[in-house]
């Protein structure tokens, strides 16, 4: 598994150790289904605070399935954490869903054991 980060401004270097330690961590068991991620953190008005701190995660996974996760907050670790959050879900959905599943065998009918219905010969 390839994890690759790109932080765009000066004041966002130190907290990509954080996003690549939070996002291995929130693969867990599925990080083998995985082929890349990249982290991608913006600062979108500056160092001038608001809510306006962007976190985006680009996962292919090793069957070409792509998953685009982005969230926006006021403060990185809480936002991280949401993102990492958001990713365990959202890998666990989609690796549900790719899971081959052996189809269940419907039982046989059964006749009825009582034929409410008279014989006519044995009355």
């Amino acid at each position: 598994m390839d994890i690759r980060w790109v932080a765009q401004g000066r004041d966002l270097r130190p907290w990509a150790p954080l996003a690549v330690q939070r996002v291995r961590r929130s693969l867990g068991r599925l990080a083998w289904w995985v082929a890349a991620v990249q982290i991608r953190l913006r600062d979108l008005n500056g160092p001038r605070g608001g809510c306006d701190k962007e976190c985006q995660l680009l996962l292919r996974s090793r069957h070409g399935q792509q998953l685009v996760l982005t969230e926006r907050g006021t403060d990185w670790p809480r936002l991280l954490a949401q993102l990492a959050e958001a990713l365990a879900e959202r890998l666990g959905r989609l690796h549900e869903r790719q899971r081959v599943r052996p189809r269940t065998r419907q039982a046989p009918r059964t006749p009825l054991a009582f034929d409410p219905t008279p014989e006519p010969w044995r009355s």
